[in-house]
């Protein structure tokens, strides 16, 4: 039996390491195993509480970017040719760092335990920004949960630190980034260390049986990803692995082949066209959902965007991810499929190009066949639409829905000229609604509006789970069209003014 040997470069905290790791493990597995670095804390393992938080720092498009991640459910193996910043690494030995110095001032600390994620996410807002907005400081910490409930002093030293580099705005870079930061940047510039990990593989006479992860492969390009999935007999293909991580850790993931196309460059495009969006299936949630000629067409990314997961977890996943999940709840889905999106898909017998609306088969299960791959996602691209989205959940951000909705309407002198409706959570799969023929050229009033939500509410055989039960679904599906409509409206009154 062969297993992987992988060797993995990287800066921890201003210090070159390289070293070999075993295929599954996490990276905050790896800092308490191989590091003894326990200021990183292990708290869900699902990515949810931000105890592990971390800063990973890397050369993107020119610029040197450094982004929170939930260490839990980062492969170890991603981190070759970046720069790790773990809160051991933030202050000097003699003194705290202006983020501790702010959270200790204002009380934002009381049993501790959730500090140094919180820190790290403090650290990587002001790393690229040196005084960001009350939204962008809240949206920052939205990853980090405080089971103390002390938010109002986190805050507190948010605004502290604000106001100080307001007042020293040249010491912004010497108060935020440690005296390592700059010297790394350049080592990891001048010595392009983003190649792929050295993976050689070994003959082993007893295979570990508990390990999650046998062998991890990471192919540079399509083509050597096809060739090797046309030699690989079993094979799951990861772009930023948040959700199989999670499984990985609760013991229930077991895999033999993990494929990850991360440095597939062929796969990192965002291209904005007059007629057609299309972007690669390696472009994180973050890097879509602040692309500013796509929000010029469709702001409605960014509202998506927010109330997915957090701040660590859009950093490292992917919308192609969200959509090859097959999750019956995808908050990206039910925005695609009301925006008429496709799927591009490649594999060893070619290239296919199908709707969304036809990718998803059953409960997660999809249109892909073995050996393929989404590589990209295309939209085509219409400015008189007027889109609207919706989420029922108990938390306003890093939830999952009950019911998600999602509306698209080509409105004009206050008449649908064409809508469509996407609902997540009510049924195996996200669902569209084409049958809108009762609301074309209408001008809309409150009773065309009740009669069409109450039929669309009684079109689907709407499932019960933890989540909510039928009749509860069944109301929300109402509720959801009838606030589409009046958000419409709401628009066409102001453009009016």
């Amino acid at each position: 039996m062969k297993d992987s040997i992988i060797t993995i470069d990287y800066f921890l905290n201003g210090k070159k390491q390289e070293h070999t790791v075993s295929p599954g493990i996490t990276l905050l597995d790896m800092l308490h195993q191989k590091h003894k670095s326990f200021g990183t804390k292990k708290g869900c393992k699902e990515g949810d509480c931000g105890a592990c938080t971390v800063a990973i720092g890397g050369w993107v498009n020119g610029s040197f970017i450094y982004q929170a991640i939930a260490s839990c459910i980062y492969p170890a193996i991603k981190l070759h040719g970046k720069h790790l910043i773990t809160i051991e690494g933030l202050a000097e030995v003699s003194s705290l760092h202006l983020i501790q110095e702010k959270i200790v001032n204002n009380h934002g600390v009381q049993c501790g335990y959730c500090t140094p994620g919180i820190s790290m996410s403090l650290f990587c807002l002001f790393a690229m920004k040196a005084l960001p907005s009350e939204r962008e400081i809240s949206l920052a910490l939205e990853g980090n949960i405080c089971r103390c409930t002390g938010y109002e002093g986190i805050r507190e030293a948010g605004r502290a630190i604000v106001e100080k580099l307001q007042n020293n705005p040249e010491d912004w870079e010497s108060e935020i980034l440690p005296s390592f930061a700059k010297d790394v940047e350049e080592k990891l510039h001048d010595l392009s260390l983003a190649h792929s990990p050295k993976i050689m593989f070994q003959q082993v006479v007893s295979k570990n049986e508990s390990a999650p992860i046998a062998n991890y492969h990471v192919p540079e390009t399509l083509e050597d990803l096809f060739s090797l999935l046309k030699d690989l007999d079993n094979s799951t293909i990861i772009a930023g692995g948040t959700d199989l991580y999670v499984g990985i850790n609760a013991g229930r993931t077991k895999i033999e082949n993990l494929v990850d196309i991360s440095l597939i460059e062929d796969l990192t495009m965002i291209e904005i066209g007059k007629d057609l969006i299309r972007f690669g299936s390696q472009v994180s949630i973050s890097s879509l959902i602040e692309n500013t000629e796509l929000l010029s067409i469709y702001p409605a990314f960014r509202t998506v965007g927010y109330q997915v997961a957090s701040l660590q977890i859009r950093n490292a996943a992917t919308i192609a991810g969200n959509i090859a999940n097959a999750s019956p709840i995808g908050d990206f889905s039910v925005l695609l499929l009301a925006l008429k999106a496709s799927v591009e898909i490649k594999g060893v017998e070619g290239r296919r190009l199908i709707s969304l609306s036809d990718f998803f088969i059953n409960y997660k299960e999809t249109a892909l066949k073995k050996g393929e791959i989404i590589t990209a996602v295309e939209i085509p691209v219409n400015l008189n639409l007027k889109v609207h989205f919706e989420k029922s959940s108990k938390r306003n951000a890093v939830d999952i829905a009950s019911v998600n909705s999602c509306f698209a309407a080509d409105f004009k002198n206050g008449e649908i000229l064409s809508c469509r409706f996407a609902f997540g959570g009510i049924a195996p799969t996200p669902v569209s609604i084409y049958d809108t023929d009762e609301l074309l050229g209408k001008t809309l009033n409150d009773q065309i509006i009740l009669a069409f939500a109450n039929r669309i509410k009684e079109k689907f055989p709407v499932i019960s789970d933890i989540r909510g039960s039928k009749e509860f679904r069944t109301l929300l599906i109402r509720n959801h069209i009838i606030k589409h409509f009046n958000h419409l409206m709401k628009m066409t009154e102001e453009a009016i003014r």
